[in-house]
């Protein structure tokens, strides 16, 4: 019939099979999502990348130290020229005064005057190396701790969705495998059905051949007598 016949512990087996594969892929996704926050682990860069994430970030605080509280690199300037174009030129960093603001009135904050401080200047380059560099530490921490509770927040916020998402999942192959299971006993009730059908006409195939043989019986009875008849007729 080309159906294979399955008892109830197949169907159960199966079954189980279903479950543990189910919770062995929702504990694999659950592991990585501990580790790195939700999906695999980033690669690490290359040689490449890395050179050219140090080309772009050269000339950043957190590359090459504070001067003044800008940039070591100032941004270029373009001067006009007598014929109306522009031409660009940048600014030397040692030769820009760095001000401090004189603030008068303690309760509203306004700024009265921007005095240029010399002592910046004046002060020797192991201490700005120093300060530079504990700005630096107290930058990076800052960032640290930004980015430790921006990530946090991050993984906490979809946390319960993807638990939503896991356990549709897990409804759904449910559902699927209940679904598998019922169409497993229908085609088991089906084939007893068939099995019981090629039964009823094997019986009837064996009364028709039963009623044959009576029926040729009785002919040749009827056949044996009447030339026994016939017989006495031509005797008398």
């Amino acid at each position: 019939m080309g159906l294979q016949k399955r008892t109830t512990e197949q169907v159960k087996y199966k079954w189980g099979n279903l479950q543990q594969n189910a919770k062995k892929i929702f504990n694999d996704v659950k592991k990585q999502r501990k580790l790195t926050g939700g999906g695999l682990a980033p690669k690490p860069p290359s040689a490449v990348e890395e050179k050219k994430i140090i080309e772009l970030m050269k000339d950043r605080p957190n590359f090459s130290g504070i001067s003044c509280g800008f940039e070591s690199t100032m941004p270029p300037v373009f001067e006009s020229t007598p014929n109306g174009s522009f031409v660009e030129s940048e600014l030397d960093n040692s030769q820009q005064p760095c001000f401090s603001a004189r603030v008068g009135d303690g309760q509203t904050g306004s700024v009265l005057s921007m005095v240029p401080e010399s002592s910046f200047t004046s002060i020797p380059s192991s201490s700005t190396d120093s300060t530079s560099s504990i700005a630096l530490i107290t930058l990076t921490e800052e960032f640290a701790v930004e980015e430790d509770t921006s990530s946090s927040s991050i993984a906490k916020k979809p946390d319960g969705k993807r638990k939503k998402g896991f356990s549709w999942s897990l409804k759904k192959e449910k559902s699927q495998a209940d679904l598998l299971t019922t169409k497993l006993k229908m085609e088991i009730n089906r084939e007893k059905l068939e099995t019981k059908n090629l039964k009823l006409r094997n019986t009837k195939l064996r009364l028709e051949i039963r009623m044959l043989k009576q029926s040729v019986q009785s002919e040749e009875n009827a056949m044996l007598a009447l030339s026994a008849v016939q017989s006495d007729n031509y005797c008398s």
